[in-house]
């Protein structure tokens, strides 16, 4: 399980008495690929989901096995994913991810 600086819900930095707090941060970084487009991240342009241009698009084909190869990518295994749509508009998406040990 990884360890690493959390962020708040508004993916700013938690602080406790001054100090970063530290933590397990699966979730986390499955949040942060998730929503994060290519290009985003200057260092690694082909990293990302880019899960808010799948929800405005009405066509969803493929967005689990991006998900799935992003995910592997980053070295965890999906257990599941599930997603729910409403008329051809993605509603939900719950993955079931864990780091490779």
């Amino acid at each position: 399980m990884p360890n690493d600086i959390l962020l708040d819900e508004n993916f700013d930095l938690q602080f406790v008495g001054g100090d970063l707090v530290h933590g397990e941060s699966t979730r986390q970084h499955q949040r942060l690929l998730l929503l994060t487009a290519k290009g985003e991240v200057r260092e690694f342009p082909t990293v990302g989901v880019g899960l808010n241009d799948w929800i405005l698009d009405d066509e969803f084909g493929d967005l689990n096995g991006v998900i799935k190869r992003q995910f592997e990518a980053d070295g965890m295994v999906l257990k599941k994913i599930t997603s729910t749509a409403k008329n051809s508009k993605i509603t939900d998406i719950n993955t079931e991810a864990v780091y490779d040990e």
